[in-house]
């Protein structure tokens, strides 16, 4: 299944030409390359889609639409997508190298889970860390299968939409 397996990266564009190139970069050089890149430019007024245009590489697509909110963007994204898995990065957010590897190795060992997820860092300007969420303070071994996931939430935030995928057959 991981050999013809394509991820589809949805990427909502508002606003974020300081940041978007270094967002793309870090979806580009990851470790799994069977990837799709979708930027939904949603009427900024800076020169973020411009900056995606100058992207040399086939995988990234824009598309411009008018201001209808973050929401809107991601599901005109995931429309117009054509991958097996649909992960998300907003375009302010950094991934490691091998955060799509680890979203499609999760989906392999789970075909039944209706979102898969990794940990993530929140950093702020300056590299300053505020918050590191792991699951593994929760947990013996390194993976976790939320069963009751309202309950969990209800405590702290675990999930971040920067580190969820999704299987296009829940869409």
């Amino acid at each position: 299944m991981i050999d013809n397996l394509m991820v589809s990266v949805v990427v909502p564009l508002f606003n974020k030409a300081h940041t978007i190139c270094k967002t793309l970069d870090s979806v580009l050089t990851q470790d799994f390359t069977n990837l799709e890149v979708v930027v939904v430019d949603d009427g900024s007024t800076d020169a973020g889609p411009e900056l995606v245009r100058e992207v040399s590489d086939a995988r990234v697509s824009l598309i411009c639409t008018s201001n209808l909110g973050q929401s809107s963007a991601r599901n005109t994204a995931i429309k117009n997508s054509t991958g097996d898995l649909i992960a998300f990065i907003d375009a302010d957010d950094l991934w490691d190298p091998d955060h799509v590897s680890t979203l499609v190795d999760l989906y392999c060992a789970h075909p039944d889970a209706g979102v898969v997820a990794t940990a993530y860092r929140s950093i702020y300007p300056g590299n300053l860390i505020l918050a590191i969420r792991y699951l593994e303070k929760h947990i013996e071994s390194q993976l976790w299968l939320l069963n009751d996931y309202f309950d969990v939430v209800s405590h702290e935030p675990y999930v971040w939409v920067s580190a969820v995928a999704v299987p296009r057959s829940v869409f």
